[in-house]
């Protein structure tokens, strides 16, 4: 595995997202013959149900690997699922994947007292670092963006500190750890780091 494989898989991702944005996907669903397939990726991304990686990267069966909780974050078992992809079954691109207008998200900048209270420790970092640029009660959407943004990659971040194995994996250039962002009305995927 090289480098320059895991940009190939990124690239095929992107352009299922292409032609996902322009209604032309050609997803081979209901085909027995992709049930045995190692899957190319990892997609961590959020519950939301407008949020689909297989939909969005017009992927069939087989093709990629899907762990979704609310907000898109990690944890210790996430974190396991993503060493058994890369280290074992050879998943390239390990992508967190966001998406505009999520409620997680928001209802951590919103200090809810009932929602997403787990949610805190992971999201609060981001909004300390948004805080110093934009300000929540001017520029609330804006804001929530931008957290969500930062969320992403401090996520990234995170895995690689708490996974020996995924680091070693992305410094020797077998997989490539990569956060992006969707936008619902327009569909597109965007690469944050």
């Amino acid at each position: 595995m090289s480098i320059h494989s895991a940009s190939l898989v990124l690239e095929e991702l992107l352009q299922g997202n292409l032609r996902f944005q322009k209604n032309q996907s050609s997803t081979i669903i209901n085909n027995k013959e992709f049930l045995n397939k190692d899957p190319k990726a990892i997609i961590l991304s959020c519950i939301d149900c407008r949020v689909i990686p297989e939909a969005i990267f017009d992927q069939g069966i087989g093709d990629i690997y899907v762990t979704r909780i609310a907000g898109n974050i990690e944890n210790k078992d996430i974190i396991n699922s993503f060493e058994f992809a890369c280290d074992y079954k050879g998943c390239k691109v390990l992508l967190v994947l966001g998406h505009e207008d999520c409620g997680a998200v928001t209802a951590v900048c919103d200090d809810h007292k009932k929602l997403f209270t787990n949610l805190k420790p992971y999201v609060s970092p981001a909004i300390s670092e948004v805080s110093n640029s934009i300000s929540f009660a001017d520029h609330r959407s804006n804001f929530i963006s931008k957290v969500s943004e930062k969320s992403i990659l401090l996520t990234l971040d995170r895995i690689r500190s708490k996974s020996a194995i995924l680091c070693d994996l992305e410094k020797s250039n077998k997989i490539k750890l990569v956060g992006a962002m969707y936008n619902l009305e327009t569909g597109k995927v965007k690469i944050l780091n």
